[in-house]
């Protein structure tokens, strides 16, 4: 009885574990996925401000 408890808790464990690691990996997917979001509008928002800027400069010395 006392090994069967034994073993019956160190499966738990081991389930416990193996959850544990899972929900970490989903954590892990989703901030990256969050960051790469980011990157990408930020990339988009620095495309825009160097278009902007562009426009700027060469547009204002265009019209000279």
């Amino acid at each position: 009885m006392r090994n069967n408890k034994h073993e019956e808790f160190l499966k738990s464990i081991r389930i416990l574990e193996k959850e544990k690691i899972k929900k970490n990996d989903e954590v892990l997917e989703r901030q990256s996925v969050q960051m790469n979001k980011m990157t990408e509008h930020e990339e988009i928002d620095l495309q825009e401000e160097l278009e902007r800027r562009f426009e700027e400069l060469f547009g204002k010395a265009g019209s000279n």
